[in-house]
């Protein structure tokens, strides 16, 4: 029981760098995100849209889930936060490479997100068979 208890909130914690990495980085350097990405932002509502919809969108996914990994009670929720979230970046991903061919890039992001939605899913499944394990 204590290893599944810790590899769900540990699981649940990586969310926080990781969606919080991102959205610092569109919030603060919306230009340079952009560019790796070949895009410009050519106006300030671009960047604008770039900062708020990137990166506070980020920013609260990592925030949430830093607060749902401060107890065991609220891990799973936390879990079915960052696993809708990545789960739905994962399937549009997969529509772009789809429709749009696959670009190297993309492709090197749609795997690393698959990874973690696969962790997080894990740890999804793990806390519900730990806590329907503790009521027998």
């Amino acid at each position: 029981m204590r290893f599944t208890s810790l590899f769900t909130r540990l699981a649940l914690i990586l969310a926080v760098p990781g969606f919080g990495w991102i959205g610092v980085r569109f919030i603060f350097a919306p230009h340079e995100v952009a560019a790796t990405m070949g895009m410009t932002l050519a106006t300030d509502t671009a960047v604008s849209t770039i900062q708020s919809g990137f990166g506070g969108f980020h920013i609260g996914v990592a925030l949430l889930a830093a607060f749902f990994a401060l107890t065991q009670h609220t891990v799973l929720p936390g879990l079915m936060i960052v696993t809708t979230t990545a789960g739905m970046a994962v399937a549009t991903r997969g529509i772009s490479l789809y429709t749009d061919g696959l670009d190297p890039k993309t492709l090197f992001v749609f795997w690393v997100e698959a990874f973690m939605l696969t962790l997080w899913l894990a740890a999804l499944i793990t806390e519900r068979w730990r806590r329907a394990r503790a009521t027998l």
